[in-house]
């Protein structure tokens, strides 16, 4: 199949010798294109990548995630004819055996989204049907996907704009397919060392809920405002009989008044949108 990568960046300069630099030898092999593209890195991370290849993409903004992916793949369909693209987080070190699986691969016809599995879960069968995608560090989409489901949407910037993508893959009846293909993590997500901190904890609370409105799914939107209720008068303390998650942690471990600020915010933000 032919397929190009995306890697998006923002200051992934710790990444690079073990991480991105080690990806990019087992690309550049297979002769499979590449782009990275850069949201404003205030370290070496330009640098770094020019050192490799001329094939980036320097934002002018900060636009986020969604921003990066979708600049990405405009580049690969126009300079490269892509009819795939594999975004592949700056954390995430792969192997020679995913990269083969993808070079034979033929996408089906009702898949929407291929995930991948994680080293430190249990392989499945290969190309199984999941209800939901277990990574969105590393994951596959096609232009069939685009065309039935469109972009990813550049207002969440950060937070829910996954999700968000899931639910319109779901509303469109496709399949969510997951390889037995092998992937290591580092687990630290875009948003380590931004300085937008505030900004950041403050879209957990409002891509939550603005996901859910967005796509009129106005039971679950009420049964995440009333969640957000629990999280923001709890706190931590909804670790007792909440199992935690990276998300949840975003929205319980900073002050109250925050919580309560952001909440408020979030609500104001979902009245404007109608």
């Amino acid at each position: 199949m032919k397929f190009g990568i995306i890697v998006p960046c923002r200051n992934i300069s710790e990444f690079f010798k073990e991480y991105i630099s080690y990806n990019f030898k087992l690309i550049k092999d297979r002769e499979i294109p590449i782009v990275f593209v850069d949201n404003k890195s205030n370290d070496n991370s330009v640098e770094l990548i020019k050192s490799l290849t001329n094939n980036l993409l320097q934002n002018q903004i900060d636009g986020g995630f969604s921003y990066s992916i979708n600049k990405g793949i405009n580049f690969l369909i126009k300079n490269y004819n892509s009819e795939a693209f594999l975004i592949l987080s700056s954390d995430v070190k792969i192997n020679n055996s995913l990269l083969d699986s993808l070079l034979s691969l033929t996408w089906g016809d009702n898949w929407g989204y291929l995930s991948f599995t994680e080293s430190n879960f249990k392989t499945t069968k290969n190309y199984e049907i999941e209800k939901n995608p277990s990574s969105a560090s590393i994951f596959m989409i096609h232009t069939s996907t685009l065309d039935s489901v469109g972009y990813y949407d550049e207002e969440y910037y950060l937070y829910g704009e996954d999700n968000d993508y899931f639910i319109r893959i779901k509303l469109k009846g496709l399949d969510f397919i997951k390889s037995s293909e092998i992937f290591f993590h580092k687990g630290q997500g875009y948003s380590k060392g931004n300085i937008y901190s505030n900004y950041i904890s403050s879209l957990c609370y409002r891509n939550y809920l603005l996901v859910y409105k967005k796509n009129k799914l106005y039971f679950k939107l009420l049964i995440a405002i009333l969640k957000s209720i629990i999280f923001v008068i709890l706190g931590e303390k909804v670790f007792l009989f909440l199992k935690p998650s990276n998300e949840l942690q975003r929205f319980t471990n900073i002050k109250f008044r925050y919580r309560l600020l952001y909440f408020y915010r979030s609500i104001k933000y979902l009245l404007k949108k109608v």
